[in-house]
């Protein structure tokens, strides 16, 4: 695996400490996680058919037929 060092401002490496200690993480897998997101090839996102389309919960409603004369459509 490639190191990567790089420089940022005083305030900004200390958002950066707080919110790797947030998720539990260290400040590199943290950073790692945050580079993927961001530059990872473009799909679906990861739970997206069970969170948008698996999402229904309830039973899909009945749809009624309006009556329709066959004679119609010759």
């Amino acid at each position: 695996m490639a190191q990567l060092n790089f420089y940022v401002p005083d305030i900004l490496e200390k958002s950066i400490r707080q919110a790797a200690q947030k998720k539990g993480e260290k400040v590199s897998a943290y950073l790692a996680s945050l580079v993927k997101e961001k530059l990872a090839p473009r799909g679906w996102k990861k739970n997206f058919f069970t969170k948008i389309v698996g999402g229904w919960q309830e039973n899909f409603p009945e749809i009624e037929r309006l009556p329709c004369n066959d004679d119609e459509f010759e």
